[in-house]
Formats: structure tokens, sequence, C-alpha cells
């Protein structure tokens, strides 16, 4: 009986941790009209933090798409901001743009492509769900959450002290 609710107590400490935010790793994209496609890498960590400096590479795949031969610009649409900027295609056919997320949420990224004989148009939906949630990053601060935190420690060494103290009684009673 006691393993059992040791293993309960622990499986209840460890679910919290398999519910934690799992990022989606280099995003396949293809343009609007199904002939290019690229793939997007986001630094760090494929999850952006919100209030830091990301790294975004589209790497463009099979690309008859020249460095001198093209005009490249993103446009970043999120919670309270839409930003379009003009960005350098390197010569191995990555596009790098460097981009600060203001605040945690949902964020369209366009990138748009134009060659002298077509307009390629990518789109991606990305969410940051770590760093600064609101205007800056002293708003990160939750009574409650440390309540909690505090709480549940305190519940668990509760349990631990009770079970601990009648081990003999509880391994008695659970034999007979």
């Amino acid at each position: 009986m006691m393993r059992r609710a040791a293993l309960l107590a622990l499986s209840l400490l460890l679910v919290p941790l398999g519910a934690a935010h799992t990022a989606a790793a280099h995003v396949v994209l293809r343009d609007s009209s199904d002939t290019l496609s690229s793939v997007l890498h986001i630094n760090p960590d494929d999850d952006p933090i919100a209030g830091q400096e990301a790294l975004m590479v589209f790497d463009l795949q099979a690309s008859t798409v020249k460095a001198n031969d093209s005009f490249v610009s993103v446009e970043i649409a999120g919670p309270q901001s839409n930003e379009s900027f003009e960005v350098s295609a390197e010569e191995s056919g990555n596009i790098p743009v460097r981009y600060t997320f203001q605040r945690q949420g949902a964020y369209t990224i366009t990138l748009t492509i134009r060659t002298s004989s077509q307009i390629y148009t990518f789109q991606h939906t990305q969410y940051v769900t770590r760093g600064v949630s609101g205007e800056s990053a002293e708003e990160q601060n939750h009574p409650w959450a440390e309540a909690g935190f505090v709480a549940s420690i305190s519940v668990f060494a509760i349990l631990m002290v009770v079970g601990l103290r009648y081990r003999r009684e509880i391994h008695r009673k659970s034999v007979m």
C-alpha cells in the first residue's frame, strides 16, 4: 500500500514535466503558388523568446532564386504590431532575418520574394510562448504561482512526514 502511495505521489509530481511546451522544429513551408519550398529554422531552439532577438533562416529548397536578381521582404504581424522590412538573400539560397518578438502571442510571418519572372509568398504562424508576456519583464511577477508552489511542497512534506511516522502501523494493517 505504501508503495502505491509513493508511486502515485511520484507520478503526480512528474506529470507537469511531461506537459511542458515543445517547439515545432524546422517548419517546411510551401509558397502560395506551390512551386517553391523552404525550411524555416528559428534560433534559439526553434522556439523564440519574447524580448530577445531571434534569428529566422528561410532555407530555400531547390531554389532558382538568385541573390542579385530578387527583391525579398518580410512582414511580421503580431499581437499589437505590424512590421515590414527588406532583407537580403544569400548566395546559398538562405534568407536570414533577425527580429525581436516584443511579447508572447501569435505572429504571422510573411516572406515575399519578387524575381523578374515570378512572385513567391510564404506564410507561417509562429507562436511565441516564452519570455515577456506584457509591457515589460517586471510584470512577470505572479504571486499566486509562488503561493501554489509553496502550498504543494508543504502538502507533499506533510504527507511524507505522516506516512513515515505511521509506516509500521500502515504496513501492519495492510498485511492483515
